[in-house]
């Protein structure tokens, strides 16, 4: 973590102590998340989130993860002129894959269309198919298995290897604890924020109801999600956060816990056939990512249903374009939250603001300005 080193006063710092002390920074705000998830704050954050910016939440969540896929699918390149652009179809090469990929997501949303279980799987394995029949992958070019030196390093570097020792060993220890909180603060707002707009999106296209956070079913998730991020730090793993991949499983028929235990188990699993796993190319999963996000646009109410009133509009604009183009939900939701609750004072309509609105703004503002 540069900015730690920094701080310490040790540019030249070994990658290894960096690591192991953000591992500390993101413990404390699992610490944080946890206190935040089983305490009535959650339910404060979340009501402060205006209907309107929850909308537009999920609805540039699903761009970004649209948009990743259609990267990944190599349909989206980079470009000289604008920066994005599409691909050149008469590239041989990354033309192909690119139609390849496109054949896969129309085979994903025709099966899906005829609600055929594990569309996406038959999606993916397709497009393996046509990639091997046209040469672009090579059944003996997975990655050889290192699962003993991945083993030696995880026990050596990562597990249980929080470096606090360094950071409060640190000559300015005033500014060291500084940079620590605030990229603590940071951590546990962007791993509670991401976490609320993939609930968010799941509550929504389960068609179960939105109650600010009181029901019972996510005050667990949010416990589980917490506490996930406190045992990934041990284990030497950044913030460990709920994927939007869920999605596809919640369109697949999986309404339980037993889903995720499954994909979980599933995951252990690939550890071992790594060399088979690795065949796989990315664009092959790419038109599940592209399905995934276009589903969170199904039934999204930009401005909470009144476009007219810029005062709502805007800030969930804000919030829907910077979210795939930052990648970043929280920051996407930051700017959305900030210019509401501005307009609204400088509108007058104070009494439209929750005080946890305002209180929740400031804190984005203080972040972005602690960095300056």
């Amino acid at each position: 973590m540069p900015a730690l080193a920094l701080a310490v006063g040790d540019g030249d710092m070994n990658i290894i102590t960096q690591y192991q002390m953000a591992c500390a920074v993101v413990f404390v705000s699992g610490i944080l998340f946890v206190i935040l998830s089983a305490t009535n704050l959650r339910k404060i954050v979340l009501e402060s989130i205006p209907k309107s910016l929850r909308e537009a939440m999920v609805a540039g969540l699903g761009l970004f993860i649209a948009f990743l896929g259609l990267k990944n699918a190599g349909i989206i390149v980079p470009s000289t002129t604008n920066g994005l652009g599409l691909v050149d179809f008469s590239d041989p090469e990354k033309g192909k894959i690119a139609l390849i990929s496109m054949s896969g997501l129309i085979i994903l949303v025709l099966l899906a269309s005829f609600k055929v279980k594990g569309a996406c799987i038959f999606s993916i394995l397709s497009i393996c198919i046509f990639s091997f029949v046209t040469g672009n992958i090579d059944l003996v070019s997975g990655q050889e298995n290192i699962l003993s030196e991945a083993m030696t390093n995880f026990m050596q570097i990562s597990f249980l290897q929080l470096d606090f020792v360094t950071i409060f060993s640190a000559i300015n220890l005033d500014i060291v604890l500084n940079t620590f909180v605030v990229l603590t603060i940071s951590l546990t707002l962007t791993d509670f924020f991401d976490s609320a707009a993939t609930f968010y999106s799941v509550i929504k296209l389960s068609d179960l109801d939105d109650d600010h956070g009181n029901k019972d079913y996510l005050k667990k998730a949010y416990i589980c999600d917490s506490i996930a991020t406190l045992i990934g730090a041990l284990l030497g793993s950044s913030n460990v956060t709920t994927y939007v991949e869920s999605t596809v499983g919640v369109g697949e028929g999986g309404r339980t816990g037993l889903t995720s235990t499954t994909v979980g188990v599933l995951f252990i699993g690939a550890v071992f056939f790594m060399p088979i796993v690795t065949i796989i190319p990315v664009y092959a999963t790419a038109p599940t990512l592209i399905y995934a996000g276009m589903l969170f646009l199904r039934k999204i109410n930009l401005g909470g249903g009144d476009v007219e009133d810029i005062t709502e509009l805007i800030p969930s604009l804000l919030t829907l374009i910077i979210i795939p183009f930052s990648g970043n939900v929280t920051d996407g939701l930051a700017f959305g939250m900030i210019s509401y609750v501005m307009l609204k004072l400088l509108k007058g309509n104070i009494s439209q603001i929750k005080p946890a609105s305002i209180i929740i703004s400031a804190i984005f503002l203080m972040q972005y300005v602690a960095t300056l």
